[in-house]
């Protein structure tokens, strides 16, 4: 609802956009990434030299990530191209998106009211539709369409815990297994999953 308090909360932020985070939320993840005075590699200033905030790089990965635009077509209020997809593939070998889901899933977890690890868990998989020619597609006879599918290990109440992709043909049993296997390192309290 548009209260006087919402308006002036959404003046205040300059260049946002759906996906960007606000105030609150970014002082949540912040101390997850890279600081300005983290040492930078390939020719990027380090140190309080630093050309672009992390803010507003994060801010144009999930920009990309949301709107499922191509890294060349950030709109230009955002850090160059090549220096967001150089730190989205940093973050991306170091497991920082992972890591970070978890982080957020045990926080909304006990702001609920629930214990902040799972003891029980959801598992299940969707076939989608890819056009993409580099996604692993394939035909799901089962469903009759030809993409890729996504298994899903979700808590009881919905929140991602792990999320998996492989080609649409791979039986759901053999993609929980291997689901399974990783929450075994990643959600050691599961003690129960359901499948469908």
């Amino acid at each position: 609802m548009w209260t006087d308090d919402a308006r002036e909360k959404y003046r205040t932020i300059t260049h946002a956009y759906p996906s960007s985070m606000s105030d609150g939320e970014w002082a949540v993840v912040e101390p997850y990434f890279p600081s300005p005075a983290a040492t930078a590699a390939h020719g990027l200033l380090r140190g309080k030299d630093m050309l672009h905030p992390m803010r507003r790089i994060v801010s144009a990965i999930f920009y990309v990530l949301r709107n499922g635009v191509t890294w060349r077509a950030l709109p230009l209020d955002f850090p160059p191209w090549q220096t967001v997809y150089y730190w989205f593939r940093r973050f991306a070998r170091a497991a920082l998106f992972e890591r970070l889901n978890a982080v957020l899933v045990a926080l909304d977890r006990v702001q609920s009211g629930r214990e902040a690890q799972p003891t029980a868990a959801v598992v299940d998989s969707q076939t989608v539709k890819a056009t993409e020619a580099p996604a692993p597609r394939d035909y799901d006879a089962n469903k009759k369409l030809t993409g890729l599918k996504r298994h899903a290990l979700v808590d009881v109440d919905g929140r991602f815990l792990i999320i998996g992709f492989s080609t649409a043909r791979l039986h759901d049993s053999v993609g929980a297994a291997a689901l399974l296997r990783a929450a075994r390192i990643q959600c050691p309290f599961l003690e129960l999953t359901w499948a469908d």
